[in-house]
């Protein structure tokens, strides 16, 4: 009898992280103060996976992916080891360094902006992913956008991306997507083909919006019918089960019913948050965790907002992050923020 599939396997973006807190985010030709420097692993392939491990550490995660051979893409192979993730699935090269991101986390505001170097990123290609070594349930992918080769159209149509989905679906995969906050001009013609080849996306309104071109935030503010309709939108474009789209106040998603679910963030306080590095991803992982282990969506995004509360709590993307259980545990004090009206 063949070996029942369980667990994640992902591919894409393995990046290292060189996160800095800083006081304020100056305007050109002005200066900011560095608080601290930490430098980690980064990008939904490696984030999901870490953060997966942690929140279940008899989970089977596997990894692929394309890592520079020098001392950035170290970092990404030690923090693999340290959450007993194997390194078979990755491939080191010298043609090209490391990608890695300059993360700078305001103090100020709590967010974040990101300078990325692409490096070894641009030679990324579909040979650096092979799902039919792997008896995992779920193949996440990401990020469209930052991988030349993947990205780049095919003349039979498609492009990289939509043929490593396609692939993984054939060997009875369930796929899902994270993206980067890019320009819908760029993630449009990328993403677009490969949304009928998803069993779930996951992604924030910056992403909603880009994609769907449905305004999530008109004026600034939050609207919480425009983002359901965006993940209806996400649904009518092929998307097959759950469409979801985070942000900090929250998350809404609809599922394979039609069903459109809405979750308030948690009222993590102020004092425990240090960088909202990786809260995407960790949210990300909370409700893929959920959706492997067949919980109905609407308890998959309570735990989304949980592990993204505590993913807050540290620069790096997943230091602060227990097991599933102990996070909701850790959270349950505060509550959730209001809802939609």
């Amino acid at each position: 009898m063949a070996e029942r599939r369980s667990g994640i396997l992902t591919f894409g973006s393995f990046i290292t992280d060189h996160n800095l807190a800083i006081e304020s985010y100056p305007p050109e030709d002005q200066a900011t103060f560095i608080s601290s420097r930490q430098l980690s692993a980064g990008g939904p392939g490696y984030n999901i996976a870490a953060n997966l491990r942690r929140l279940d550490p008899a989970m089977r995660v596997e990894c692929h992916g394309l890592l520079g051979d020098d001392e950035n893409g170290r970092i990404v192979l030690d923090a693999l080891a340290r959450h007993g993730i194997s390194p078979d699935g990755m491939t080191l090269t010298r043609e090209a360094p490391q990608i890695y991101v300059e993360v700078m986390s305001s103090q100020e505001t709590g967010r974040r902006t990101f300078f990325c170097f692409r490096g070894c990123a641009d030679l990324l290609d579909e040979r650096h992913a092979n799902p039919g070594a792997s008896r995992c349930r779920i193949f996440h992918v990401g990020a469209p956008g930052l991988h030349a080769c993947l990205d780049r159209p095919r003349p039979d149509g498609g492009n990289g991306w939509t043929r490593v989905l396609a692939r993984a679906r054939e060997l009875g995969f369930r796929t899902n997507m994270e993206m980067a906050s890019l320009e819908g001009e760029v993630l449009r013609p990328i993403v677009l083909p490969c949304l009928p080849l998803l069993d779930s996306i996951v992604i924030n309104d910056l992403e909603g919006e880009a994609l769907t071109e449905v305004e999530i935030r008109p004026g600034g503010a939050l609207d919480w019918e425009a983002a359901g309709r965006a993940c209806r939108r996400l649904r009518e474009l092929g998307v097959r089960q759950v469409a979801a789209i985070h942000f900090p106040e929250g998350a809404v998603a609809v599922d394979e019913t039609g069903t459109l679910h809405a979750q308030p963030s948690v009222r993590w306080p102020d004092s425990r948050i240090v960088s909202a590095v990786g809260a995407g991803d960790a949210f990300a992982a909370g409700l893929v965790y959920a959706l492997h282990e067949g919980w109905p969506v609407a308890r998959g995004l309570e735990l989304a907002v949980c592990v993204a509360a505590v993913c807050l709590g540290s620069l790096d993307t997943n230091a602060t992050i227990g097991t599933w259980q102990a996070c909701e545990a850790e959270t349950r004090p505060y509550g959730y923020r209001d809802g939609p009206p």
